[in-house]
């Protein structure tokens, strides 16, 4: 069964007609309202820690404390419902980001437009040149070039919602739609229209928080390959996006006011007790002040780090 059929000429707000944007708070103001609009439909997943290692009292094993917390909501269908009766709202607010995404990026290398502003034809073309500054968002290449592959391959699905009569299946959720010769695309099904959400939520983030973290880089090389069957490119990795688990450790003292900790040993207990993960470490402090050191698994080294409380390495933070 297929749900309704429409179209729609609001090109000055999907990406024509718009003022240039030159700065990130252009780019700011200029997404809010569809930043909004996906972070209350369609929320990505917080970096919130639930489940916990607790590597401070092993047993002569080896072992550890895992707790696992539970939780469930009971306005979930609710949500899920208004999403799926909402895409072609929210696959139009998610085009928009990535569009004007990529005119900062040209923006910003010193690229200018033909006449005053940027068409979608040369956003698109310069998208699949590779241009733009990297800069603001990672210079891992390789991913820089993918997030430009996926806003070119999804050009013509963002005219159908736009321009022609889109095709929003109410059952299997998928967008279908023709290009400008009358050609089939290829649909965009509910997983791959998932995940092109998460990527322009996460693009707009990382642009406005001065570019990606290690974490965010790691969740959006995972959502970009899900669109692979569009973009031609697969194998950049990644984690599917999840609540990090809590390690919690405690330093080891070796000497006056000097302690240290063995971070690829606890790594490598925490990957065996919950793999495929991302960690929150959380450190005990054996002095009399009751402080917790804090850090990202991924920027700690993976070796034993011996350090003093008054001023501890950079990837250490007092919480």
């Amino acid at each position: 069964m297929e749900g309704p059929r429409f179209s729609r000429d609001c090109s000055s707000g999907w990406g024509e007609g718009l003022a240039m944007i030159q700065t990130m708070e252009e780019f700011a103001g200029a997404t809010l309202f569809e930043r909004l609009t996906l972070d209350r439909v369609r929320p990505v997943l917080g970096d919130e820690s639930t489940d916990e290692i607790d590597l401070r009292s092993p047993d002569a094993q080896g072992g550890v404390i895992v707790r696992v917390r539970l939780h469930c909501s009971v306005s979930g269908d609710a949500v899920n419902f208004l999403a799926v009766a909402l895409t072609p709202l929210l696959f139009g607010a998610a085009w928009k980001i990535l569009d004007l995404f990529i005119e900062l990026a040209l923006n910003r290398s010193g690229a200018k437009p033909r006449r005053k502003n940027w068409t979608i034809d040369e956003k698109v073309t310069a998208a699949q040149d590779g241009l733009g500054a990297s800069s603001l968002l990672t210079g891992d290449n390789a991913l820089w070039r993918t997030v430009l592959c996926t806003y070119a391959a999804t050009h013509q699905h963002r005219h159908c919602v736009v321009h022609r009569t889109a095709q929003f299946s109410s059952q299997a959720v998928h967008l279908a739609g023709v290009d400008k010769n009358g050609a089939a695309l290829r649909p965009m099904t509910k997983n791959e229209l998932d995940s092109f959400l998460v990527i322009a939520q996460a693009v707009a983030n990382a642009v406005i928080a001065g570019g990606l973290e290690d974490r965010s880089a790691d969740y959006l090389r995972f959502e970009l390959d899900q669109l692979r069957e569009h973009t031609g490119i697969s194998g950049l990795g990644g984690k599917r996006r999840s609540k990090p688990v809590i390690v919690r450790m405690v330093s080891t003292p070796v000497a006056s006011e000097l302690y240290e900790i063995d971070f690829k040993a606890a790594y490598a207990r925490a990957v065996k007790a919950r793999p495929d993960s991302h960690y929150d470490v959380w450190i005990d402090c054996l002095d009399d002040s009751g402080r917790t050191l804090f850090a990202r698994m991924e920027n700690v080294p993976m070796e034993t780090v011996r350090f003093g409380l008054d001023s501890p390495p950079a990837f250490l933070q007092f919480r």
